[in-house]
């Protein structure tokens, strides 16, 4: 219940906190690993926020049938996205 909470009033670190500590206890939910999955994206832990997501659906989370499609695209994109980043950062420093 208060993994719920925690991820209700968006509050990602205390979801994890709590959550790890439902499944301790063998509470296992589709919802409780996809609210996991969430919040170790939004923290930046994008490694277990896979895990979350491939959870879910593993446990059979319908609500949202392609969260873990489009945090593997969402990955994509950052990935093209600091690749840029760091050949622009390259370009900088050689014309500096």
């Amino acid at each position: 219940e208060k993994a719920y909470d925690a991820y209700e009033a968006k509050d990602y670190y205390h979801t994890i906190v709590y959550g790890d500590s439902a499944l301790t206890k063998r509470f296992h939910t589709p919802d409780l690993y996809y609210f996991m999955g969430v919040s170790f994206e939004e923290l930046g832990d994008y490694q277990n926020a896979e895990w979350g997501f491939k959870m879910a659906m593993k446990s059979g989370y319908t609500k949202v049938p392609d969260a873990y499609p489009a945090f593997k695209a969402r990955m994509k994109q950052r990935k093209q996205e600091e690749k840029q980043r760091r050949k622009e950062e390259k370009k900088n420093r050689k014309n500096t």
